[in-house]
């Protein structure tokens, strides 16, 4: 009993150190080894930033500003999570592909094996769910190819057992396969180490969506004309036709929102001062994406959050055909997170989509630097048929 009595008064200690700052592993640095090739591993951490005294808990490669290399993403301390992120900023010569696979009645492609071959060697990725300890890499695989300027065949077995064959793919970009689809959509990147925290570029909105992050297929079109919003007593309306669409006219920004989302609440006051604000040219609109909330619960968030634009409160059904119909403008890795802002132009076309709380300012400086041109007949049907 005294042996017991004496672990316990351990662990006891143990956690108070914990408590006040303390690292359950010692501060060990970590480490990250770099392989040369032949089997010779060599730690680079301390040459990275990488070499961090907290307590690891879990890290993933993903490429966060789709500039074309892996960035990594990780969580440390036990005591006080936080989240770092180191952006590849290095230089190479060397050649890649990303591949985004879409399989026919799933939204994610968990299950999906990949042999790619060049003229010297073939890869495989399985694409799975989970990995390591409490990490979800993306959902898109990478594949590194040293000097290879084509990818001379890729296999892709989907997960219900299909297999279909893709053959001389160029590389250094993404490309999405959709199961049954013979061809494959290009996906540019944009410029190497482009920073997705600073201003956004000069870009011709209708042709070049992907130089907003998570921007695409713009001619979706939403229309709230039927619907009966908690507190306004007219309904919406939207300009009708390119002919009579003018620059100056009003860009509405549509709002998915639930009470019981935290960044929701913090990004609702830039939202109803950009709504007020007559000089920017924006107009907001909510929704209420929680079903199990009453009309009277809804208001009531509405007035403690200070919102004083349109609220639309969506029941299952609304709220399932809403969600079909922006599904192919989500990101396939997760689907719909909220908040989400939908950006539509005069007629009700969905121009762009921004998941996560919003940033008007930036926001303010793309709508003025976008041109909404009239796309031509080819774009268009160019456009449409990504959907």
């Amino acid at each position: 009993m005294a042996e017991e009595g004496a672990f316990t008064k351990i662990w006891e200690q143990f956690a108070a150190n914990l408590k006040n700052g303390w690292s359950w592993s010692g501060f060990e640095r970590s480490v990250m080894f770099m392989n040369d090739g032949d089997a010779n591993f060599t730690n680079i951490a301390n040459v990275i930033g990488l070499d961090q005294v907290t307590d690891g808990r879990s890290i993933i490669s993903v490429d966060i500003d789709n500039d074309g290399d892996l960035d990594l993403i990780g969580t440390s301390s036990r005591t006080s999570p936080h989240l770092y992120v180191l952006r590849n900023d290095f230089k190479t010569d060397r050649h890649h592909l990303f591949i985004e696979l879409h399989p026919e009645k799933r939204k994610n492609p968990e299950g999906s094996k990949l042999l790619l071959t060049t003229d010297d060697w073939t890869q495989r990725r399985d694409v799975a769910l989970g990995y390591g300890y409490r990490s979800q890499p993306s959902l898109i695989q990478h594949f590194g190819l040293r000097d290879n300027t084509i990818v001379d065949k890729l296999e892709v077995t989907w997960p219900g057992g299909e297999v279909q064959v893709f053959e001389n793919i160029p590389v250094d970009q993404k490309i999405i396969l959709r199961q049954g689809n013979k061809k494959w959509k290009s996906v540019a990147h944009k410029e190497h180490n482009y920073n997705a925290t600073g201003r956004l570029a000069t870009v011709n909105w209708h042709k070049f969506w992907d130089k907003l992050q998570l921007l695409s297929h713009p001619y979706v079109k939403l229309d709230f004309t039927d619907q009966k919003a908690l507190n306004v007593d007219e309904p919406l309306n939207f300009a009708t036709g390119w002919e009579e669409y003018e620059r100056d006219s009003t860009v509405t920004v549509v709002n998915l929102w639930a009470p019981w989302c935290a960044n929701c609440r913090r990004e609702m006051p830039d939202l109803v001062g950009a709504d007020l604000d007559t000089s920017n040219n924006i107009r907001v609109l909510g929704i209420c994406m929680d079903e199990d909330k009453t009309d009277e619960q809804i208001l009531t968030a509405i007035k403690d959050w200070g919102i004083e634009f349109p609220v639309f409160h969506y029941d299952a059904e609304a709220r399932e055909n809403l969600l079909n119909i922006i599904a192919p403008l989500l990101s396939a890795q997760g689907g719909l997170a909220l908040p989400t802002s939908l950006v539509l132009d005069a007629d009700g076309n969905c121009r762009a989509i921004l998941q996560g709380a919003i940033d008007i300012e930036n926001l303010e400086l793309y709508l003025e630097q976008a041109a909404f041109e009239r796309p031509s007949d080819a774009e268009q049907a160019v456009l449409g048929a990504d959907l």
